[in-house]
């Protein structure tokens, strides 16, 4: 049972997991559905091929995500992505820093307050420009019957943030001087949010390009000796036991037994070793490994699968691509756990409304609850530590 691997953008934490798997699960033919929120990729084994991949593609996009089958993802796209989070990220880190800085200059004995309307232009477009896929993320998740964490960011933000205009609009009209506006905090909030997601793709990136780096390591094509000369072919063509040619300076395409000459071997990219190694007639080198001074002529004894540097890969990437145990338990409870602090929200505003009949105070100790307990801490948090 070949599985189909599809490259997904825009899961922003265990809810949108939990969403993914839960519909693609209902689908007819699917036998099982993994999703792997690091690698952002969803993995189906299918019981007959006739669900195509556009229908699964289809049903993902319906979710309000991108989906791609992997071996068509583009890098390029990719590095797009990465660059433009990034200027996202700058631009909205240097909104937030003028917003709260009355609140860092007050620590420094210097006391003042930007105009209220200066702050709402400051917020307005990490709101609801650099904050779009949020509200994106909420409404796919709200069509779907389902809550994720863009459901708690969006709640809690909006709330801050149409408090601070209401208490603007008041202060506009009545020249009232109103000093409870919460526009930095909303600015913060997606801020911060922003920066743990951009530490995740760049992690994964890296990790991408690690096991790139090893993929490049085995050469395309092989000198190999048929008929008593030599012959250059596709890595592909080369079969068990051939005799192949290894250029001083060269990578070692397969693992083999040397059988002419000697030279030193460079392993440090499998081994870790940092010295070259001195191989001579009967040793064994592998794939991947650098040759140094010496041409050497190596009888194959494995090619591409069997090398240990596939198997290598092959581990890395599997590894990768496995949730661990804590990881699976947070996916489970973020499809309840949403409604719990909406519903944990709403009792703490009417508790502190009825206490002190301060709706300011209500409202933003709600929010705080719905900040503060967003599960994407969790589902961000347990992969990196473990």
């Amino acid at each position: 049972m070949n599985p189909m691997v599809f490259k997904v953008q825009g899961m922003r934490c265990a809810g949108c997991v939990t969403k993914i798997e839960k519909h693609l699960s209902t689908l007819p033919l699917v036998e099982s559905v993994n999703v792997n929120f690091i690698e952002n990729k969803v993995t189906l084994y299918l019981k007959n091929k006739s669900l195509t991949p556009w229908k699964i593609i289809e049903a993902i996009r319906k979710l309000g995500f991108e989906a791609t089958l992997d071996e068509n993802a583009d890098q390029t796209n990719s590095q797009y992505q990465l660059r433009k989070n990034f200027y996202e990220l700058i631009f909205s880190f240097l909104f937030m820093v003028i917003l709260v800085a009355p609140m860092i200059m007050d620590w420094m004995g210097f006391n003042f307050m930007w105009p209220g309307w200066f702050q709402l232009i400051l917020v307005l477009p990490v709101q609801f420009w650099i904050g779009r896929s949020f509200y994106k993320g909420a409404w796919f998740s709200l069509k779907n019957r389902m809550f994720t964490m863009d459901t708690l960011i969006v709640l809690g933000t909006t709330a801050a943030f149409g408090l601070s205009l209401y208490n603007l609009i008041v202060m506009m009209i009545h020249a009232q001087h109103i000093t409870h506006l919460y526009f930095e905090s909303s600015a913060v909030i997606i801020t911060f949010v922003l920066l743990g997601k951009y530490i995740e793709q760049k992690s994964l990136k890296q990790s991408d390009d690690a096991v790139q780096s090893l993929i490049q390591l085995q050469p395309n094509k092989v000198e190999v000796k048929r008929h008593n000369e030599l012959v250059t072919i596709s890595l592909q063509e080369l079969k068990i036991n051939e005799e192949i040619y290894i250029k001083a300076g060269s990578h070692i395409p397969v693992d083999g037994t040397i059988i002419e000459g000697q030279s030193d071997i460079h392993e440090a990219m499998l081994t870790g070793e940092n010295l070259p190694v001195l191989k001579k007639i009967g040793d064994k080198v592998m794939a991947g490994t650098l040759n140094g001074f010496g041409h050497l002529t190596v009888k194959v004894d494995a090619i591409q699968e069997g090398t240990r540097l596939f198997n290598i890969i092959k581990l890395v990437t599997e590894a990768r691509q496995q949730k661990i145990p804590i990881q699976r338990l947070i996916d489970r409870l973020s499809a309840f756990f949403v409604p719990v602090i909406i519903f944990i929200a709403l009792g703490t505003f009417l508790g502190w409304w009825a206490y002190n009949g301060n709706v300011d105070q209500a409202l933003i100790n709600a929010i705080s609850v719905l900040i503060i307990a967003c599960p994407c801490s969790l589902g961000l948090a347990t992969p990196v530590i473990f």
